[in-house]
């Protein structure tokens, strides 16, 4: 919905622990094959041809949504599915007496994400350049990238107040936008409990379109949208307990370790290391102000010799391969055990879209 929709925290909310989790695999699994991340399918080159397929959990929740393909076919689907909700809130609008003009927006990006995708921190020449993409990129430095980011949001906020239905709104009297706002998110829209798969009625032409035509956070939020994202956190947080997790960050390590890199007990380690030391020379020039080149280039040469050993490792290891294994095997299990709840949450999503 646009910025004109302001539902409860609690609506908007719904689901996001199953989605960071499912998406990007919480406590450092290895990534699912998501396109909407723009990431390589199996983030190793001796991973089979079965391991690019995309993993259980993320194929279930590609099917409740229907957002799946590509990353262009899936800003596709998602921009239609958000027409969609703003014409029926526009008719629902018009219903009780007011103008709305539907406000989707097709993404215009690419990749669908910042900084370097799986595929790069697996490419030898790319990491002999940027190594983790910390304190280079191909675009330029991080830092003044992250800012120009920030610049870039100011201005969408700008372009989201002057929209059409914020003028609108805005030419009414005081009264008129209190009527407005009640047809549009509700009467009581601000109450924290509401949650669109229960109380879509009460939360206007916003609901009604959030009901007719459900998102991520919609499903996720009756009951058993509820246990099933309870289900899928207990089950990542469970993930260094995994079988052949353990075996596979010390194999890793043991690598690292010959290899002159020695303290690294987790293959997440070293990037983060670098990370947080580009953080630390941003964070000491000021917030007006830049690194010296000879800092930046040093930290630099630093992390495209650490990155490049780190690769090595995973490739000897065949690291990401183990991993997604391990992941398929345990999803699919998790799969199995849970498909009482899964069945349940499908059937009911089903059901509310007859």
């Amino acid at each position: 919905m646009t910025n004109n929709h302001k539902l409860p925290r609690a609506v908007l909310l719904s689901g996001a622990i199953l989605i960071a989790c499912a998406l990007a695999a919480c406590s450092s699994p290895p990534k699912a094959a998501t396109s909407s991340e723009g990431s390589s399918a199996a983030g190793n080159a001796k991973a089979s041809a079965s391991e690019a397929a995309e993993l259980p959990l993320e194929a279930y929740l590609s099917s409740l949504t229907g957002l799946s393909g590509s990353y262009t076919d899936i800003q596709e689907k998602r921009y239609q599915q958000d027409l969609k909700r703003e014409r029926i809130t526009a008719q629902c609008m018009k219903e009780n007496g007011f103008s709305y003009t539907p406000e989707a927006t097709k993404s215009t990006s690419k990749s669908g994400q910042y900084g370097p995708s799986d595929h790069d921190l697996d490419s030898k020449s790319w990491v002999q350049k940027y190594g983790y993409g910390a304190v280079y990129q191909p675009g330029g430095t991080t830092g003044a990238l992250d800012r120009e980011s920030e610049k870039g949001a100011d201005s969408k906020k700008s372009l989201a107040a002057a929209s059409p239905n914020s003028q609108y709104r805005a030419s009414l009297t005081a009264a008129g936008r209190n009527a407005y706002d009640k047809a549009l998110n509700g009467a009581d829209s601000e109450n924290s409990t509401l949650t669109i798969a229960r109380d879509w009625q009460q939360l206007g032409c916003s609901g009604l379109a959030l009901h007719t035509v459900p998102n991520q956070n919609v499903i996720m939020g009756s009951s058993e949208g509820k246990t099933v994202e309870a289900a899928v956190e207990q089950f990542y947080n469970g993930y260094a307990t995994w079988p052949g997790v353990a075996g596979a960050q010390t194999a890793w390590a043991s690598c690292m370790s010959s290899s002159g890199f020695a303290g690294y007990s987790k293959q997440n380690q070293p990037a983060s290391q670098i990370a947080a030391e580009n953080t630390a020379l941003w964070t000491a020039a000021g917030a007006d102000g830049q690194p010296s080149t000879a800092d930046l280039d040093a930290l630099a040469k630093k992390e495209r010799t650490l990155a490049l050993a780190d690769l090595n490792c995973r490739d000897k290891t065949d690291y990401r391969g183990t991993l997604r294994r391990i992941t398929l095997k345990q999803e699919n299990q998790f799969m199995a055990d849970n498909k009482v709840a899964l069945d349940a949450l499908r059937a009911t999503l089903q059901s509310g879209s007859k």
